[in-house]
């Protein structure tokens, strides 16, 4: 039952919840079966407690689980260790998978081992796996795009080159498509500009999206392509086009830079001049806005405004900021945020407070189960009077003593053959009637009417004699069995009482039971509950410090950018003194 509680959660992406339900069943339980485990190990990863999920799925490995769960959990190991960095440990998990791994995860599987082969740099043998995927499959698409990347990288440009030239012109259906199908145009165009290839750069940069968010550098790299060829004025386009764009991505500040520099190529060297004054207004005053935000960071503000843009108050690994719930101020600065050590950063602060939340609810609930537990003693004390009361009063062994003497009484009429103790009441009043009859001093008398009598008396008892001796052994059966069942009843009664005098023990027991887990538990959730508090303020620091480590980062680009554009201005005023000195014109 905790098992597909857990899946539930887990479904879900509630992992911290999933989580608890399985540690309960394991607590109650002391071990839990290896497909629980499993779902455990993958709840931690999800939740990113890499460690403590490797350890499980280690221990199912190292243990006696079946065929089809062990080929899971190397399966699982292999992508922890892939994550840490860990490729031999990876290598030698994956090989070690046997022939059980599920269908469903079959494809990951040549996923990671085509990932392990691209970071080994056997790429033949990575394109071999990944050959065999389906071209429309996102998940390979991403492994192809890795793989090309990763070649380029080697120095193997072409066939690189080659890989994210077919990513880069594939139809596209989903958002998720058309931004990979962009960042392989993106790689590509840099990759070919890299090597000398200006106008293949070009026109593989022309097919990122201008409304995409690869835009800006797509559109900077188009620009420095066409000054490759020295067509200045045509790079002027693309770089004019992003000038005006948010001031702290840095495609932007380096076209602030490189405007004027294709101006001063052009002979234009007034304009180059204002523009590179226009830029280092810009940078300036984009690094006073930096300022501003780092005071804002060391107060607390943007962490609060961060947390708060989470989507749909996820947790686990895959949880992150939605940058279109930040404030203008906020969006503009979303390079600098978007940080995987940032991003980590806010992570852990989220679900440390989903954890203190679950706390909260937790010490609000011991409260409650106080509360309860008072009324239930109350109640149990109230009863139990009751009921005591009750069952003092019923005689059980008296009528089980009585009970037990009439079985005596029957063995007695069967020994002596007492048939008339087996009358009906009827009977025995028609004996008795018959008896005083006879016995009144009327029928005793020597006349006629005398005689009659007492021959009709006679004829009477004798006929309820024959028939009480005719049935003695039926009557005596039938009080046997009637004997036997009062009996019975008396006695399941007496096993009933004493069944409820244990229940109510139990119940008094179970009481003080509770009572003490719930008093030893509330220290426990209390000192959780502290410990967690304070970790999440550690935490809070540590990110904030880690947002203003990256905000004056940027600073110091901007501080440099600045510093290149004040260079280059006075170099074009050094220049444009040397052409007046020598009676040239600049335009």
């Amino acid at each position: 039952m905790a098992h597909r509680e857990a899946l539930f959660y887990l479904h879900q992406e509630k992992y911290e919840q999933a989580i608890v339900r399985l540690l309960m069943s394991r607590r109650q339980a002391a071990i839990i079966p290896d497909e629980a485990a499993l779902t455990l190990g993958n709840l931690y990863a999800g939740y990113g407690q890499d460690e403590e999920a490797a350890r499980i799925f280690e221990q199912i490995v190292s243990g006696s689980a079946g065929a089809g769960i062990g080929d899971q959990a190397r399966f699982y190991l292999a992508k922890i260790r892939s994550r840490q960095g860990g490729w031999a440990e990876a290598r030698s998990a994956l090989d070690r998978i046997g022939q059980n791994l599920p269908e469903n995860l079959m494809a990951d599987r040549r996923l990671l081992q085509a990932q392990l082969y691209t970071q080994s740099g056997a790429y033949d043998q990575a394109l071999s796996v990944l050959a065999e995927a389906p071209a429309d499959d996102p998940a390979y698409s991403y492994a192809r795009f890795n793989l090309g990347v990763a070649m380029i990288g080697a120095r193997n440009v072409d066939a690189g080159a080659a890989i994210l030239d077919e990513i880069g012109s594939q139809r596209t259906a989903t958002e998720e498509e058309r931004s990979l199908r962009d960042k392989a145009n993106l790689a590509l165009g840099f990759a070919l500009l890299r090597d000398g290839r200006a106008e293949a750069a070009r026109e593989t940069l022309s097919r990122v999206r201008l409304d995409g968010p690869f835009s800006n550098q797509a559109l900077l790299g188009a620009g420095w392509a066409d000054a490759d060829n020295e067509r200045y004025r045509r790079a002027l386009v693309p770089w004019m086009e992003i000038r005006d764009r948010n001031p702290f991505d840095p495609a932007v500040q380096e076209s602030m830079l490189a405007i004027p520099f294709a101006m001063v190529r052009l002979g234009a060297l007034n304009q180059a001049a204002a523009h590179y004054s226009t830029a280092i207004d810009a940078f300036a005053s984009a690094s006073v806005d930096i300022g501003e935000s780092v005071n804002s960071v060391r107060n607390g503000l943007i962490t609060d405004t961060l947390l708060n843009a989470s989507r749909g108050g996820e947790t686990g690994r895959n949880s992150r900021e939605d940058p279109t719930l930040l404030s203008p101020g906020l969006r503009s600065l979303y390079p600098y945020l978007a940080t995987n050590v940032v991003q980590d950063g806010l992570r852990n602060i989220r679900d440390l407070e989903t954890i203190l939340a679950s706390l909260q609810t937790w010490q609000r609930s011991v409260a409650v189960f106080r509360r309860e537990l008072a009324a239930r003693e109350l109640a149990y004390e109230r009863n139990w009077a009751q009921l005591h009361e009750h069952l003092s009063q019923s005689a059980f062994d008296e009528l089980l003593e009585r009970t037990a003497g009439f079985g005596e009484r029957l063995d007695t009429i069967e020994q002596s053959n007492e048939w008339l103790a087996l009358a009906t009441a009827s009977e025995f009043e028609n004996w008795a009637e018959a008896s005083a009859i006879g016995d009144h001093r009327s029928a005793k008398a020597s006349v006629t009417e005398s005689i009659e009598l007492r021959e009709k008396v006679t004829l009477l008892q004798g006929v309820i004699q024959w028939t009480l001796d005719q049935e003695f052994d039926q009557r005596l059966s039938r009080a046997r069995i009637a004997h036997a069942g009062t009996y019975e009843s008396l006695a399941g009664l007496q096993r009933k009482r004493r069944l409820i005098e244990q229940a109510l023990q139990q119940e008094r027991l179970a009481i003080a039971d509770l009572k003490t887990r719930l008093e030893a538990t509330a220290p426990r959730i209390d000192s959780l509950h502290a410990r967690v508090q304070s970790a999440i303020a550690g935490q809070r620091l540590r990110t904030e410090q880690m947002v203003v480590n990256e905000l004056l980062a940027g600073q110091e680009r901007l501080a440099s950018s600045a510093a290149q554009a004040r260079y280059a201005l006075a170099a074009i005023y050094d220049l444009a003194s040397q052409q007046e000195n020598s009676g040239g014109v600049s335009r």
